[in-house]
């Protein structure tokens, strides 16, 4: 099965507890917000959230200096 937003079980557990879907740019998720306002560590994680390839960008070439 492809991986939609449609079938993410974080998105069907949030709209059975009543907090609704998450916002959407094109068929890219933003996520549900965790601390502060950034999506939480599962929505970071997915590849299905917007910020998915900066996150990964991010750790795979920026951050092995550290």
């Amino acid at each position: 099965m492809k991986r939609t937003i449609e079938n993410c079980s974080l998105v069907k557990r949030m709209v059975r507890k009543g907090a609704g879907e998450p916002e959407r740019e094109g068929d890219r998720c933003l996520g549900y917000a965790g601390q502060a306002d950034e999506p939480c560590e599962t929505c970071k994680e997915c590849k299905l959230n917007v910020w998915y390839d900066d996150e990964a960008r991010f750790w795979e070439y920026e951050a092995k200096g550290c």
